[in-house]
């Protein structure tokens, strides 16, 4: 289990509704690409259990064949991330603190956020890409257990123990995450994400997470 005395060896967080509390990745980008409609649709399917994560990527990477990767990395520029969230990376990653990005969203926007804030890596669902534009087509699916088995090989990669790491999050996609990581903490977290920690942060600056962290 990590000691809470003490910074974490690395702090593992979600994007969707964590570092991003008032949308998602889909939804940002559905609303500047024209096809907004029908990612609201199917948000609230997938949150009903009415469809899968493939059926979702499959559904959502068609409205984007043809369009080039350097285009939507732009766009990412105005994501509305938390407040304070260059500040925490700041700090972490001038303590020694590992950070990586763990999301079922699209990788193309933590490969954005991990080289914007100098983070160490990132996982998510992949769309194909060929001489920097989208295909269309899903290349790979990130599940909510996916997210946990890509934080563990994480974790084993840099030398470190996944008791050793916090994960941060706010909706079910964290749980497996959440039962892997030494610590978990639900940030602005839906009632399942809570239920699955004793530690809760509710707030619209993640500056407030530091004293969690030992920091």
């Amino acid at each position: 289990m990590t000691d809470t005395s003490r910074p974490p060896r690395a702090v593992i967080f979600d994007i969707d509704g964590t570092l991003l509390p008032d949308t998602t990745v889909s939804l940002f980008m559905a609303e500047r690409m024209g096809h907004l409609e029908l990612i609201v649709e199917m948000e609230a399917a997938l949150h009903a259990y009415e469809i899968d994560d493939q059926t979702f990527a499959s559904r959502d990477a068609v409205n984007y064949r043809g369009v080039a990767v350097a285009e939507v990395e732009a766009r990412l520029a105005d994501l509305p991330l938390i407040a304070g969230l260059e500040e925490v990376c700041r700090r972490l990653t001038a303590t020694g603190v590992l950070v990586m990005l763990a999301s079922c969203s699209w990788n193309f926007a933590g490969r954005y956020l991990q080289h914007r804030f100098g983070l160490n890596d990132h996982c998510g669902s992949e769309m194909e890409e060929a001489d920097g534009i989208f295909l269309g087509r899903v290349a790979r699916v990130c599940s909510d257990r996916d997210k946990a088995t890509h934080a563990t090989a994480f974790a084993r990669r840099y030398g470190i123990d996944i008791g050793d790491c916090i994960a941060v999050g706010d909706s079910r996609s964290d749980l497996p995450l959440f039962k892997v990581a030494g610590r978990a903490i639900a940030l602005n977290a839906r009632s399942d994400a809570r239920a699955a920690t004793d530690e809760h942060l509710d707030t619209d600056d993640l500056r407030d997470l530091l004293p969690l962290l030992g920091l």
